[in-house]
């Protein structure tokens, strides 16, 4: 039995990994330790974190791996690139998989392939920090370049906030640097895209539904996207390949976040993989296709193309985190509505584990996934599911 490599246990690799299962294959999981579901559903499991190349390599060497894969992250990818490259596996190559992790790189590589994004700058001290934000202007963005989920980011809105928002974000981030960015006001709304062998198959547009703390978090997403937004279909399309192309992506699924300000798709970060929050199981029911089976088949190189070319929308729906408005360990929770338009409904957690209050997008505690006759009618759907739902946290 040939054996599949995949990276993390998280929520978001769980079906990766039983799709992998599925489809026959042997299924190695590289994880740091901890309560990450995905643990069980491994053939074999590698304590080891996934940012350390070299160790996450050698299991690949050992094992004889086919494929490699991950969704839902970004700090997996250059060891996912690293193993491509060296293994010449199909999937994205390292390259593009550092511009993915790396937010600097990346605006610099929007910068060369004339993305339009918004004006950054990058920092290494506070005192470039303080000369950054005036130059740029208040309010501003604070970012770590090394970071998914909406960890390390923040607005700051005057000077007298900067010091105290430049600690927070610090310690979200391995480097010695970050980024000062351009505060966009604006629709965010989000792409999932997929190119195979240097052609992009599909790109999909979707509405964000976002958390505001200390910067927005998506906490769920819809399909087809608003079309109260007033941007043509082109204009998004043609701005995401241009993102893509800049990042040298090929051979993988692609996340990108959008916000519609100026008029105008800026393009705010890509990733060499699928989007998290149910954007997978969006992708799948919008297009009538299994996606992740997808994402393992281009993995393997064997991918049939028809699969994905001229896709057309077929099904509204929407996806939404559950969340807690607090700390606490997970007393009991009971669902009284059964509804035929709700497609999934998780929950993360068993009675007596910690959750977190939300911050950001880790700190979910569930799913809904619901159908509707339209995007807006689905997402109320879901919501209505939510509120039903008696979650007791103490």
């Amino acid at each position: 039995m040939d054996n599949i490599l995949i990276l993390g246990a998280g929520i978001y690799q769980v079906p990766l990994i039983k799709k992998a299962r599925q489809l026959g294959y042997r299924v190695l999981v590289c994880t740091i330790p901890g309560n990450y579901p995905g643990i069980s559903f491994a053939d074999e499991v590698f304590y080891i974190d996934t940012t350390n190349i070299e160790e996450c390599l050698k299991i690949a060497q050992n094992y004889h791996i086919v494929a490699v894969c991950t969704t839902g992250t970004d700090v997996a990818l250059p060891t996912l690139g690293r193993i491509v490259d060296t293994l010449h596996l199909h999937g994205p190559s390292e390259e593009s998989t550092v511009y993915s992790s790396n937010k600097f790189l990346m605006k610099e590589a929007f910068l060369k392939g004339n993305v339009l994004s918004a004006a950054y700058r990058c920092v290494h001290n506070y005192d470039e920090c303080i000369l950054a934000a005036r130059d740029i202007c208040f309010p501003c963005v604070l970012k770590v370049v090394d970071n998914s989920g909406s960890r390390g980011i923040a607005v700051v809105k005057s000077e007298e906030e900067l010091y105290s928002v430049y600690q927070y974000v610090l310690q979200y981030t391995k480097q010695t640097y970050i980024l000062v960015e351009e505060y966009l006001a604006g629709e965010e709304f989000g792409v999932q895209a997929f190119v195979y062998e240097g052609k992009v198959a599909f790109v999909m547009a979707h509405s964000d539904v976002v958390f505001h703390g200390t910067t927005g978090v998506p906490i769920g997403h819809s399909v087809p996207l608003d079309t109260s937004l007033k941007i043509s279909e082109k204009s998004i399309a043609d701005e995401a390949q241009k993102a893509i192309k800049a990042c040298h992506i090929d051979n993988s699924a692609v996340n990108i976040d959008f916000m519609l300000a100026k008029g105008k798709p800026y393009v705010l970060e890509v990733g060499a993989r699928c989007g998290a929050t149910g954007l997978a199981e969006l992708v799948s029911i919008n297009y009538g296709i299994d996606y992740y089976e997808i994402i393992i088949r281009a993995a393997l190189g064997n991918l049939d193309q028809n699969l994905i070319t001229n896709l057309t929308s077929k099904q509204a729906a929407s996806a939404l985190l559950i969340t807690s408005e607090k700390s606490g360990i997970l007393k009991s929770y009971h669902q009284h509505i059964s509804d035929s338009q709700i497609i999934d409904y998780t929950l993360d957690y068993s009675i007596g584990e910690y959750v977190n209050k939300f911050k950001t997008g880790p700190d979910r505690i569930g799913h809904v996934i619901a159908i509707g006759d339209s995007a807006e009618e689905s997402l109320r759907v879901a919501k209505d599911f939510i509120q039903q739902i008696d979650i007791v946290i103490e």
